[in-house]
């Protein structure tokens, strides 16, 4: 019998979710034989809320389209401190992100496809 096998379920559990993420934890009880883990797309989201008069920001984690509270109750101080490093070594796994700046980025885009003519892209 391993040392893993001794353990604890509940620590098992989280073993499995810090090695292969939580969708693909929840997917391993599941799996009969075979089991192919999915890749794990993980990305930070943080925010302001905007009816709180101080210590008014969150820091969100998003594991494969799942969110998660990661900080809530900062000030804006703590949130760009806890942000900072993360965002000093950015790599395609782990994302931040300003709920903000996205709202500019989609508003940046165009509603409406057009041709260089001016019609819709959509029409023939």
């Amino acid at each position: 019998m391993s040392i893993v096998e001794e353990l604890p379920e509940d620590v098992q559990q989280r073993m499995i979710e810090k090695l292969l993420g939580k969708v693909n934890a929840e997917r391993i009880k599941s799996a009969t034989k075979g089991f192919r883990p999915t890749p794990v797309i993980v990305a930070y989201e943080y925010y302001q809320l905007p009816k709180q008069l101080f210590r008014n920001w969150r820091i969100d984690r998003i594991e494969n389209g799942r969110k998660d509270q990661y900080l809530a109750n900062l000030d804006k101080e703590a949130c760009l401190i806890e942000v900072k490093p993360f965002a000093e070594r950015a790599s395609p796994s782990s994302r931040w992100r300003s709920v903000s700046s996205l709202r500019r980025l989609n508003a940046s885009k165009s509603a409406s496809p057009t041709r260089t003519d001016g019609t819709p892209s959509w029409t023939n």
